[in-house]
């Protein structure tokens, strides 16, 4: 196996675990230490300064302006971005995977923020964040199967009904065939990660109802977008 085609599989892992890292232990920390309740923070939400210039604790005041960690994670976006386009040897891809996927969790810690002007836990921030994740799974575990899917629906003018299309494309029955026996030696392991989902949106919902009004919106949009190609087949058809 080339080292490219290694690269391709162990960097979006290496993204995604970094990513989740950073936004759980970035979320937890703000949490213990209270960061969000402070008169620094508190002065920011309605666009006051700071009364001190410099102060690092709970928050980092520098130069008189409240220097949250969305900023740190931009930075560290820009840096990654910068060297994966110029291919520099003086950073390893693993570590500036590693830079990207803390530098994601960091911003979208306080994505809400940004978008409501100041409240740290908008429900727009859990939305984005479990969005995003559920991206980055798909993008690890099933880059084979949606790259079967769309070679497929590129090249399925010719077919009748979207049944067809599954049964007559040898890749793609390769891929569910595999899925299904993977896991179906899997049973116990996905049932406790479903189970541990379940109770993570569970709490979410009782601790900000407004949630569920996200999560209600993304399963339709969901489904609307796993019909979509299964319509372009039934125009293509006719």
């Amino acid at each position: 196996m080339s080292k490219n085609n290694t690269d391709s599989k162990k960097l979006p892992f290496i993204i995604t675990i970094s990513y989740l890292s950073a936004l759980v232990g970035i979320r937890l920390a703000v949490l213990i230490a209270g960061s969000a309740h402070t008169s620094f923070a508190q002065a920011a939400k309605i666009g006051e300064l700071p009364d001190k210039s410099f102060s690092i604790g709970r928050n980092i005041i520098l130069f008189g302006h409240h220097i949250h960690h969305f900023y740190i994670g931009i930075l560290l976006i820009s840096i990654a971005g910068w060297f994966a386009i110029v291919e520099s040897k003086q950073l390893s891809k693993k570590l500036i995977a590693v830079m990207y996927g803390i530098g994601l969790g960091l911003f979208l810690d306080e994505i809400g923020l940004l978008l409501t002007w100041g409240d740290y836990f908008s429900g727009v921030t859990y939305m984005l964040s479990i969005l995003t994740f559920g991206i980055f799974i798909n993008i690890v575990f099933f880059s084979r199967f949606w790259s079967s899917l769309k070679e497929e629906l590129l090249s399925a003018h010719s077919h009748n009904s979207f049944e067809e299309f599954i049964l007559k494309n040898k890749n793609l029955m390769n891929v569910i065939d595999l899925l299904s026996e993977k896991t179906s030696h899997t049973t116990q392991v996905r049932r406790i990660f479903y189970t541990l989902i379940y109770f993570i949106l569970a709490g979410l919902v009782l601790l900000y109802p407004k949630f569920i009004r996200y999560w209600v919106g993304g399963i339709f949009i969901t489904h609307g977008l796993l019909l979509l190609p299964q319509i372009i087949i039934e125009q293509n058809g006719e």
